[in-house]
């Protein structure tokens, strides 16, 4: 995440599945993934991420 946060953000704000647009804040997430850059270690806030972005993809 920390490398590629910036290339994730753009197909985040561009997904239109009905359940991207239901079940994300995609606006939260793409906050969540800039803030990840800085190394964050809490696993508990990296596994919500990666679940996220799944859906999102």
């Amino acid at each position: 995440m920390r490398i590629h946060a910036d290339e994730l953000i753009d197909p985040c704000r561009s997904a239109r599945h009905p359940l991207v647009q239901e079940r994300v804040d995609v606006e939260t997430l793409c906050r969540a993934m800039r803030e990840a850059r800085l190394d964050r270690e809490d696993s508990y806030s990296w596994d919500r991420e990666n679940s996220s972005l799944t859906l999102v993809m």
